[in-house]
């Protein structure tokens, strides 16, 4: 049966930019409307950000004056694109470790942070308690069980393709060595990646004879390649829910499944429509939607910010199309040069003799 229609979202979610133009005319009422949707088109160019913002201006509108070092970047980088005309009573937010009004491009939870404070930050974070010694230094390396090490205290350099040959040559799979080995590096062609492979295949390496699904993608990669080559006793895995073989690309209850699984385990009654659906995305109280009742939802439906009526201040003077000089610049070039090369004058045809 029916459901009811589910009331109308905030005001962030159903009219983000109107919102967003209220706020900044209410804390700056000397700046001109068209500067302000200008501005605002320019900073927050999809809709993703304009709900973003808008969320965090309504919660919180005085991260305009304050210059709190908190809330979506997306602040900062308005106040900034409205401070050159005129702006009285909008603040730069300062860095939450210097002070400064640097551009504030880290994070350090709700903080925000300059490069320089952010770097040190994270360079505190990645101190970890190596697996050998016990002190808390840089990360160098990490062994085959992931575990991270420092630099005095490295994980002795093996061949791993060797060692995934060893196992695979064990199940007697009818390939020669050298091409196992070559399977293991294309597979796997990054040191971290055949430490991992090694480490799972020497934990469960009945991976390889069925037990797939329960492995990682890497492992089904491996499995694929070995059963391409021809590998007799390596077994590509059924998905674990309907057994059929097949491509096991999505995960459902901590194994790989198909695609056909995986949406059933997704299905959900609409709470418009009330028909069992794959969710396609839900209202702000959390109720699922279907794709058909989310296309007629003004919270998940409201118009992409529209380009401003008046000429934007933030505008070059040049009258090319952004589009034309972006695609201009995504050429090849050769392709550049033979439109900047000037065209070979005609030559006059010869008149021919009667």
């Amino acid at each position: 049966m029916p459901h009811s229609t589910p009331a109308p979202g905030p005001r962030f979610l159903t009219h983000p930019r109107a919102l967003i133009i209220n706020v900044l005319a209410a804390t700056e009422p000397g700046l001109p409307t068209h500067v302000i949707e200008a501005a605002v088109d320019q900073i927050a160019n999809t809709r993703a950000k304009l709900r973003r913002l808008a969320q965090a201006l309504d919660a919180a509108p005085h991260l305009l004056t304050s210059g709190a070092p908190e809330g979506p970047r997306l602040v900062e980088l308005l106040i900034r694109a409205l401070k050159p005309h005129g702006t009285t009573h909008l603040v730069l937010p300062r860095c939450a470790g210097c002070g400064q009004q640097y551009a504030l491009t880290r994070v350090d939870g709700p903080r925000r942070l300059c490069g320089n404070c952010g770097g040190k930050v994270r360079s505190t974070a990645s101190r970890l308690p190596c697996a050998v010694c016990g002190k808390h230094l840089l990360v160098a390396a990490r062994d085959n069980k992931g575990q991270p090490r420092c630099q005095r205290h490295r994980p002795q350099e093996t061949d791993n393709a060797a060692r995934i040959c060893a196992l695979l040559q064990k199940l007697d799979t009818g390939l020669n060595e050298t091409t196992l080995t070559e399977i293991a590096e294309q597979t796997a062609p990054k040191p971290f990646q055949l430490r991992a492979l090694t480490a799972e295949l020497t934990d469960r390496p009945d991976l390889l004879t069925g037990q797939g699904a329960y492995g990682s993608p890497r492992v089904l990669a491996l499995i694929d390649a070995l059963v391409a080559y021809g590998a007799r006793t390596v077994m590509a895995p059924a998905c674990p829910f309907c057994r059929r073989i097949t491509a096991l690309k999505f995960r459902r209850d901590k194994a790989r499944c198909c695609r056909r699984c995986y949406d059933t385990s997704r299905l959900q009654p609409c709470s418009v429509c009330g028909q069992e659906q794959i969710v396609a995305t839900r209202t702000p109280d959390g109720r699922p939607l279907c794709g058909s009742c989310m296309r007629g939802d003004l919270s998940t439906t409201s118009p992409a910010p529209a380009a401003a009526a008046s000429p934007s201040p933030f505008t070059t003077t040049n009258t090319a199309p952004l589009s034309a000089a972006v695609a201009g610049a995504h050429r090849s070039p050769s392709a550049r040069s033979a439109e900047n090369r000037s065209p070979a004058p005609r030559r006059a045809a010869t008149p021919r003799a009667a």
